[in-house]
């Protein structure tokens, strides 16, 4: 049996290579017939190596070096070999969002688990697990979602990422190594929420340190200061749907700066702090049926499609959290608000669905 799906293979990978030839040799060929027939040999490829991993699953899922001169493996690296080839001479007609296949997934998450315990042993000693988390998030990720396929070139960041930490020197200090870490999350553009969420949840820290508007400022300056100075490979990214580490970072602090003047005008103008302003007991919030995760979701929706302007996140959330009460606290954290507001939950997204839902036909009926 396993002779038979050999040969068939072997006759459609023969097939592929004269597409391939037929391809490389049509010299007048246009852009667009190019396109198509490396689509089309894409395609073809990864329905082979798809084939090539049902035939044994389990082969896939355990993977040894022993393993490397079997025939499904030996099969599997002639097919890479022509989508290598695919990549290398028609790279501008390459698709690079095409999904990896079931083998490479497998061989993937086999070497990023057996990395990952090596990261921890190294690190861990020289770092809180925060950070840890945080650093090598994007793995997590991977073997967390990995029945969901990943792009090609998802896949090579990540093994260039992998790569990256492994070079990574880890001594006796501990601040030399977190500022090496940080250093490479710029480098390799680790712009995904949970990286966002602890990185800005640092400088917070450092903020509420401090007394006084003027200082804050101070330090949100020189923050601003040192990540322009990260260096942030070209044309490289985590999520390739969201803007850059850099700018994320970048224009929070830049919004915090803002709130702080805006707060310290205010309390020039009225002689003494907001916080005491926001904490007298006649002041009136506003009752709503809405949890927090309800709350910030609908926040986020409100500046994305530009009913809000989007020019001072953290100062409107900061305003929702002391005007608002949600259905079960007349209390919300600006800092739960904020967390919420960049993951939201499953179940708050269902649930505001609903309320735009209640929306969309009050409207109809005002029309």
């Amino acid at each position: 049996m396993l002779a038979y799906h050999r040969n068939r293979i072997l006759d459609e990978l023969e097939l592929c290579k004269k597409e391939i030839f037929h391809i490389a040799t049509a010299g007048a060929t246009a852009n667009s017939d190019i396109q198509y027939n490396v689509l089309s040999c894409q395609k073809v490829i990864l329905r082979l190596k798809d084939m090539v991993y049902n035939l044994a699953p389990e082969f896939w899922k355990e993977f040894e070096v022993a393993k490397t001169q079997h025939v499904l493996y030996l099969t599997f690296q002639a097919l890479e070999g022509l989508r290598a080839f695919l990549e290398e001479y028609f790279q501008p007609h390459y698709d690079f969002s095409e999904k990896i296949s079931s083998i490479e997934m497998a061989l993937l998450s086999n070497e990023i688990e057996s990395a990952l315990e090596e990261i921890r042993r190294r690190f861990l000693p020289y770092q809180h697990e925060p950070f840890f988390q945080a650093l090598t998030s994007p793995f997590q990720g991977f073997l967390i979602k990995c029945s969901q396929r990943i792009s090609v070139t998802q896949a090579n960041y990540l093994r260039r990422y992998l790569t990256h930490i492994n070079t990574i020197e880890v001594g006796v200090n501990r601040s030399d190594v977190y500022l090496c870490c940080v250093r490479s999350m710029f480098r390799y553009n680790l712009n995904s929420p949970r990286i966002f969420e602890f990185l800005t949840s640092e400088i917070q820290q450092d903020l509420d340190s401090l007394a006084t508007h003027a200082t804050k400022i101070r330090l949100l300056h020189a923050e601003a200061k040192k990540i322009s100075q990260y260096y942030s490979k070209p044309d490289l990214c985590y999520r390739d749907n969201m803007s850059g580490l850099k700018d994320q970072l970048t224009d929070w602090i830049f919004a915090e700066m803002e709130y702080l003047r805006q707060e310290a005008e205010i309390q020039q103008a009225i002689g003494t702090t907001l916080e005491n302003t926001i904490g007298q007991e006649n002041l009136i919030k506003l009752r709503t049926n809405l949890s927090v995760n309800e709350m910030a979701l609908l926040m986020r929706l409100s500046i994305e499609a530009g009913m809000i302007p989007p020019d001072n996140i953290a100062g409107t959330l900061k305003w929702a959290a002391s005007t608002l009460q949600s259905k079960k606290a007349t209390e919300i954290s600006h800092e739960s608000l904020r967390s919420k507001y960049y993951e939201p939950t499953t179940t708050s997204l269902v649930r505001v669905d609903k309320y735009l839902q209640v929306m969309r036909t009050i409207l109809k009926q005002l029309d």
